[in-house]
C-alpha cells in the first residue's frame, strides 16, 4: 500500500461513513463521519488500523454521527485530531440535540488535560483550511467547507439553519487525481468553492443523491452545474436499504444519466426492485412480509461477488428488522484507490457486476 492510497465509501445503511488508507502505512486512516460506528470498527479491524490522523465529522446530522460516541469510547488505537463544529441547536430535549450533545461533551472532555490523564486527541473546527489535514509525498487530504467565516457568523447571529448548510467537504488528491466526498454540502456551498478546487476524477455525491437545494439555488447555480465543473467520471451515491427520504432522487441524478459519468452507490437491495411498502384500503401504509421475503432471496440468490457485503448489518432497525425480516445484502463498500503513479482503480470496476444487476431492473433507484 505505499505507493497508493484507497477510499473506502461504506455500506453503513442510510448514512455515511468513509475510511481513507493512507500511502505510507495503511495502518493509519482518516475517517470522514461514522453513521455505523459496528461497520466502520470492522473494517479498520481487518486492516489493522490502529492509528487515525484525523476523525471528521462533517456535521452534526444524526446520519452523519449516529455512531460516532460509540466509536471513539471503544477504539482502542490511537485517534491523533478530531474535527467536529457545533452547527445545531444541542441545548433543548429532543433526541437528537441530546446525542449531538453527548458527543460534544465527550470530545471536549478527552481534548483535554486533567491531572494524571493527558488527552487522548487534539480537537479542530471541521472548517475550511489551506493546510492539510495529512499529507505526504504525492498526496494530500484537505477540508473544502465550510468557510471560518461563514461559521463565526453563524455563531454570532445565533441563528441555527440546517446543519447541512455548514456540512464539510473532503478533498483527496493522490498521483495528481482528486476525489471529493460531499458530505451533505448543499448548492450554496459548492458555488463559493474556487472553480480551481472542483474538478475531481471521482465525486461522492452529497445529501446521498437527494436534494442540494435545501438552502436556496446561487444565482447561476443548479445541480447539473455542479456536475459540470466536478467533471467525474465516477460518482458515488451512499444510500441506505429502505430509507424513508426516497434516495436517491432521479431529479438530483438525471445530470449524469447518458453515459456522461458512471454511476455507483452502496445500495444493491430488495428496495431497488421496487416499493416495499403496500397501501391497504383504508389509506394506511404497511409492510409486506411476504413480499420483503420474495425480493430479499431474489437479491441473496441472485448476487455477484460484489453485490455480496462486507459486513452483513440490519436496516431499517425501528420497524420490521425486529422481527429479522430485513437483514439484506447490498452493494456494500465502494472503494476507489489512486496510485501514486496516476492511475485510478473503482471497485467494483465497470462489468463486475453491479452495474449489469442494476442495469437489468426495470426501475433502478440510481438511474433516472
Amino acid at each position: 500500500m505505499k505507493d497508493r492510497l484507497a477510499v473506502y465509501m461504506l455500506d453503513v445503511g442510510q448514512g455515511d461513513s468513509t475510511i481513507v488508507l493512507l500511502p505510507d502505512d495503511p495502518r493509519r486512516a482518516v475517517v470522514f463521519d461514522c453513521a455505523d460506528d459496528h461497520v466502520l470498527r470492522k473494517v479498520l479491524h481487518d486492516w489493522h488500523v490502529g492509528v487515525i490522523e484525523a476523525f471528521v465529522l462533517s456535521h452534526l446530522d444524526q446520519d452523519h454521527i449516529a455512531g460516532a460516541l460509540a466509536f471513539l469510547q471503544e477504539f482502542t488505537g490511537e485517534i491523533r485530531h478530531v474535527y467536529l463544529s457545533v452547527d445545531r441547536d444541542v441545548s433543548g430535549d429532543h433526541e437528537e440535540a441530546k446525542r449531538a450533545k453527548a458527543l460534544l461533551d465527550h470530545v471536549a472532555e478527552q481534548s483535554q488535560d486533567e491531572g494524571a490523564r493527558k488527552r487522548r486527541w487534539e480537537l479542530h473546527p471541521n472548517m475550511r483550511d489551506h493546510r492539510a489535514i495529512v499529507e505526504g509525498p504525492g498526496w494530500t487530504i484537505r477540508l473544502l467547507a465550510p468557510a471560518h467565516a461563514q461559521a463565526v457568523k453563524h455563531e454570532r447571529d445565533g441563528a441555527w439553519e440546517a446543519a447541512n448548510r455548514y456540512s464539510s467537504i473532503l478533498r483527496v488528491e493522490a498521483g495528481g487525481n482528486v476525489m471529493l466526498v460531499g458530505g451533505d454540502a448543499p448548492l450554496l456551498s459548492w458555488s463559493k468553492l474556487p472553480s480551481t478546487e472542483l474538478p475531481a476524477k471521482v465525486f461522492r455525491i452529497p445529501h446521498h443523491g437527494g436534494a442540494m437545494d435545501d438552502d436556496g439555488v446561487p444565482p447561476g447555480w443548479d445541480v447539473a452545474r455542479v456536475y459540470r465543473e466536478v467533471g467525474a467520471e465516477t460518482a458515488l451515491i451512499s444510500v441506505g436499504t429502505n430509507n424513508a427520504y426516497g434516495h436517491p432522487a432521479k431529479s438530483w441524478i438525471q445530470p449524469l444519466t447518458g453515459g456522461a459519468c458512471r454511476l455507483l452507490c452502496t445500495q444493491l437491495t430488495a428496495r431497488c426492485h421496487g416499493p416495499l411498502d403496500v397501501t391497504q384500503a383504508d389509506g394506511t401504509t404497511v409492510r409486506d412480509p411476504d413480499e420483503v421475503s420474495e425480493l430479499r432471496e431474489r437479491v441473496i440468490t441472485q448476487h455477484h461477488q460484489w453485490t455480496v457485503p462486507q459486513y452483513r448489518h440490519l436496516t431499517d432497525r425501528h420497524r420490521a428488522v425486529r422481527a429479522g425480516q430485513l437483514e439484506v445484502p447490498c452493494a456494500g463498500t465502494v472503494v476507489v484507490t489512486f496510485h501514486l503513479d496516476g492511475r485510478v482503480d473503482v471497485l467494483p470496476a465497470p462489468g463486475g457486476g453491479h452495474d449489469g444487476i442494476v442495469d437489468g431492473w426495470e426501475q433502478p433507484l440510481c438511474r433516472a
